[in-house]
Order: C-alpha cells, then structure tokens, then sequence
C-alpha cells in the first residue's frame, strides 16, 4: 500500500501573511518607541541644564555675578552683536578656555591676553594652571565643541575656535580640530548650540520703543550664532529659526518667546513687557528638531509659545 506523503513548509499565502502581520506590529511599535526615544532626550536634557544653572551657580557663589553674556571688550558700539558670544562665554566660565578651569583674570575675551604677554589661556604653565578654577561642570555627558566644527561656515565676525556647549539631540557626526589645528582621526556626535543670556537688572523692561542694549535681556549676545541657522543644513542656509526671528533686524519672536504675560503692562505708552527669570539668565535648547523658538525646546524658564 502507497502513502502519500506531505512536506513540511509555509505556503505563499501563510508566509505574506506573516510578513504582512510583522510589517502591521512593527507600524505599531516604531511611534511608541520613537515617543520612548524623545521622551529620554528630554529628560536627559533637562538634567544636563539642571547641572549647567549648579555650575552656574557655584561660579556667582566664586566670583559675586552671574557669567557675563555680553562681550564688551570685544565692540565699542553696544548695539553691535558680540564677535564672542554669550554662549561662549559661558563654555569659558564653566570650562576655560582651553577647557582646563576657568582663569579668575579673564577678560571673557577670545583673545585674551596677561600682562606679561603671555596668553592665560593656551600656554598653561605651572603659575597659570594653579590659577584656575576647577571646572564648573563635568564633561563626562556634555558636549563641547567649537563653532568651526558644528557649523559648515561661520560668519567672519564669530569667533570660529572657542567653544560651545551643545545639547543632547545628535544632528552631525563630523570630525573635530585639535589643539594643534590638525583634525581629529575620528568623528564625534554634536548637538546644536545652548544659548546663554544674563539678564541685566539695571534694565527696565523688554518692550519695544526700549533700545536693545537697555532691555532687561540683549537679543544681540547671540545673535552671530542663531544666524548661522540649523546646523545640518549650514551650506544651504534654508532652515533658519524662523519662529525665533520675526525678521533678521527685528527680533520679535524672541521677546516674544520671552516675555511674561502675566507681568506686562499694556496701558499705552507706558506699556512694559517683563520678561520670564529678570534677575538671573536663560538656557535655551533647541530640542530635537535643531530650531530655537519651536514648541519641542528644552528652557530653564517657560517658553511663551502658541
């Protein structure tokens, strides 16, 4: 007697529909687990500014004020930004220079020099080392790089090699300059920028007919660096923070984003918008899709967005 045999196996049929049931979990999944992904960035972030406003901190406790975001050594005319960035600035008070501790003499200038003319810097002998203070914050998660390597051109009147802070949010993997302006044999993550501002308590408000350089916050003391726009598409210059900036010479969008509703006057002519945190500064990420002034930014403060 014959027996018929059968072989063992997936039809067609069975198979595309175990694919088609893999494809349907795997739609399911990917937001959840993007969602997921965002949701540790954020947290992530938010830590890492609660560890940069410490250090900010222990630097008032050391020196008396908060990091000065306003190079002034750098432009005679207070309206002109900073060639030396508030941002910048405080990569130096929180790191150096040189990102071996800050020096009690600098000048937060981005060449500064001793008296004896010998940079205090970026010839860190026994006496100069001994000098500085410890950094402010620990670099073991945080990003520091330098504008000639986030950015794929910087303006002239930036200055290229002194560092920044960059946040949680990977947009490029490029190499970096070395010390000794070779480039590095390998590449790194970078982030986009924080941005840095102190307040000025001797100012009054932040409202419009108010001269930049008298408002409470100076839009100017990163405007060199929020021009260069997102930093993965530098050479295209198409995706500029535009909710950050209503135009390029009216900065309205980020007093608007600043101000605090609750506090502003509007009776006229004696109108006055008061911005968030009046007496200290402001840190502002710009969150996972690399433009400031959109809802996805990561603040020390509120954002006063729609």
């Amino acid at each position: 007697m014959k027996f018929k045999t059968f072989k063992k196996g997936f039809t067609l049929a069975e198979l595309l529909t175990a694919i088609a049931i893999i494809a349907i979990l795997i739609g399911i999944l990917m937001p959840a687990l993007n969602m997921a992904r965002k949701f540790a960035n954020d947290t992530k972030q938010k830590a890492m500014l609660s560890s940069i406003e410490t250090g900010i901190l222990m630097f008032k406790n050391d020196t008396g004020e908060y990091p000065r975001s306003k190079d002034v050594y750098t432009s005679t005319n207070a309206n002109t930004p900073s060639e030396y960035c508030g941002s910048q600035i405080l990569a130096e008070c929180m790191l150096g220079q040189d990102l071996l501790g800050f020096h009690p003499s600098s000048k937060y200038e981005f060449d500064a020099w001793d008296s004896t003319g010998s940079k205090l810097y970026y010839d860190p002998n026994d006496t100069n080392l001994r000098n500085r203070k410890s950094p402010y914050l620990n670099r073991e998660n945080i990003g520091v790089f330098k504008p000639v390597d986030i950015f794929d051109d910087v303006f002239t009147n930036l200055e290229p090699k002194n560092y920044l802070i960059c946040d949680v949010y990977t947009a490029v993997n490029k190499t970096i300059t070395l010390p000794d302006d070779s480039k590095s044999t390998k590449k790194f993550k970078m982030g986009t920028p924080i941005l840095y501002f102190r307040a000025d308590t001797s100012g009054l408000d932040i409202s419009d007919a108010t001269s930049l350089d008298k408002r409470i916050y100076n839009f100017l003391d990163n405007w060199l660096l929020v021009r260069l726009g997102k930093i993965t598409n530098t050479s295209t210059k198409d995706e500029r923070h535009l909710n950050f900036l209503s135009t390029q010479n009216k900065p309205d969008g980020f007093y608007k984003y600043i101000t605090d509703d609750t506090a502003t006057t509007t009776t006229g002519s004696n109108q006055r918008k008061r911005p968030v945190r009046p007496d200290s500064f402001l840190l502002i990420s710009a969150g996972a899709d690399g433009l400031y002034g959109t809802t996805d930014d990561i603040c020390n403060f509120t954002p006063n967005i729609q």
